[in-house]
């Protein structure tokens, strides 16, 4: 300046005090056909706070779902959060077995149906504590309402023929969603995606108890660490509702890289209830077929007991753009 003191100015921008995302939803299952939707995320810049909501609409099945749920947490190291979850979803017990992705090829595209769904209506409140950088506590509570869901769409894009064959399939439901007998047909020459299994309906009041161990390297593609998840589940008793039991699962996982691009991993699964679940029950155990027993029917296998013991080797295939 003229006398001769130095200036200088400074620009604060204040920052937002939300910070707002919004999405589009699209899938595509036998029970629902064609899905779409809008979800959107709001979360506070300073105050560990979160509100999310989504909804969505199947055009076959005319069922419109929806979620509203709100979280707030504390400190920064060790997060402590609270949560409420207010719903109408369609839910299913087998995400561990393929990937949404993979579910999607296989319903819109190879006419294949590798999940059961089933519709859940209700509440559910939720406690989650983190311990240390790879471990954490849960604990939720549900009230929740569950219905079947019917099939109500066959198409997919390939839509296979076995015209040459003249096979069909055949569908009893018996504990488990097995392909129980096959005969043959002259007059049909499509492949038709299996039925959606009804469950045991009723109103659900259980809690819920979770510790998770995870030192994977990568969420999405781990290459190394642990995944270890060990749960427990009551319902019934002094929380009412229809279902009565206790559940307890461990799931175990490992990967390892063996050498540059190649990589083991491995899996070990088991889980018990108290008491004998009926061939319809929701929280059913199931083995067979893609993500459990290669070379088996998908679920053949039924029961209130389960262990599984899975190893996989792969080498990952770098090719130039």
């Amino acid at each position: 300046s003229d006398d001769g003191l130095n200036v200088v100015y400074i620009d604060v921008e204040e920052a937002d005090l939300l910070k707002a995302k919004a999405d589009g939803v699209g899938d595509f299952n036998r029970v629902h056909g064609l899905v779409l939707g809008v979800k959107s995320e709001v979360k506070s810049t300073y105050g560990q706070s979160k509100a999310y909501c989504s909804f969505s609409y199947g055009f076959s099945s005319r069922i419109w779902n929806y979620r509203l749920a709100v979280e707030k947490s504390w400190f920064s190291k060790y997060r402590s959060t609270v949560g409420i979850d207010v719903h109408r979803l369609t839910d299913t017990n087998d995400k561990e077995l393929v990937s949404d992705p993979e579910c999607l090829i296989a319903e819109a595209i190879l006419g294949e149906a590798w999940r059961d769904f089933y519709q859940r209506e209700g509440v559910e409140l939720s406690f989650a504590q983190k311990l240390m950088n790879s471990t954490k506590f849960e604990l939720k509570y549900r009230y929740d309402e569950y219905t079947s869901l019917q099939k109500t769409n066959n198409w997919s894009l390939l839509n296979r023929s076995y015209a040459d064959g003249g096979w069909y399939e055949e569908f009893r439901w018996t504990g488990s969603r097995s392909i129980h007998s096959r005969g043959v047909l002259r007059y049909e020459d499509e492949k038709y995606k299996p039925e959606n299994p009804p469950i045991e309906e009723g109103g659900m009041r259980s809690v819920i108890a979770e510790y998770t161990i995870d030192t994977r390297n990568s969420k999405t593609e781990p290459t190394s660490g642990w995944l270890n998840t060990f749960s427990a589940e009551y319902a019934g008793g002094r929380f009412g509702g229809d279902y009565n039991f206790s559940l307890y699962q461990v799931n175990i996982r490992r990967y390892n890289r063996l050498a540059g691009n190649q990589f083991l991993a491995f899996r070990i699964k088991a889980g018990t209830t108290d008491r004998g679940l009926s061939n319809l029950h929701p929280c059913k155990f199931y083995l067979g077929g893609i993500g459990t027993l290669r070379g088996y029917r998908f679920k053949e296998f039924a029961g209130d007991r389960m262990l599984l013991i899975n190893a996989e080797y792969w080498v990952t295939i770098g090719l130039p753009i």
